[in-house]
């Protein structure tokens, strides 16, 4: 089960406008950032998430293999493209320089600068893998 993330009824106009970047209500934890940026790299869909692949026997046989499920369709191909464009451009031209890699093309998204006021939630740096490899590791998220 996927929970939801929490998105306040705004008691403003400006409260509004702080929400839609991230500084005023919304609370979100790891998990769910992960899926944000593994939905963007996989344009646009979004893989159920888990955590164990397989389950083995002692003799190394597998019991259990986790298959790839699409859980849903969040943002368009186009959608995902243009923030794949964006969450690059912040690496190599913006505040996430740090992310940067030589001969690899990486994308991010940077923290903002309000903290956390709970421990369940974070905001922070969410790194996206780069193009070559995501494709390899898409499906486990």
């Amino acid at each position: 089960t996927v929970t939801a993330s929490r998105f306040p009824t705004p008691d403003s106009v400006a409260a509004l406008a702080m929400d839609s970047f991230g500084q005023q209500d919304i609370m979100v934890t790891p998990m769910q950032m992960a899926m944000v940026g593994a939905a963007i790299a996989n344009d646009g869909v979004l893989m159920k998430p888990y955590l164990v692949k397989q389950t083995l026997t002692a003799d190394l046989e597998p019991v259990d293999v986790t298959e790839p499920t699409v859980y849903s369709t969040p943002i368009s191909e186009q959608t995902a493209s243009y923030l794949q464009e964006m969450m690059i451009a912040d690496v190599n031209e913006g505040t996430g320089w740090r992310a940067a890699i030589d001969g690899v093309q990486v994308a991010g998204k940077t923290g903002l600068p309000k903290p956390a006021i709970t421990a369940n939630a974070i905001r922070g740096s969410s790194p996206m893998l780069p193009r070559t490899t995501r494709r390899l590791l898409s499906s486990c998220w």
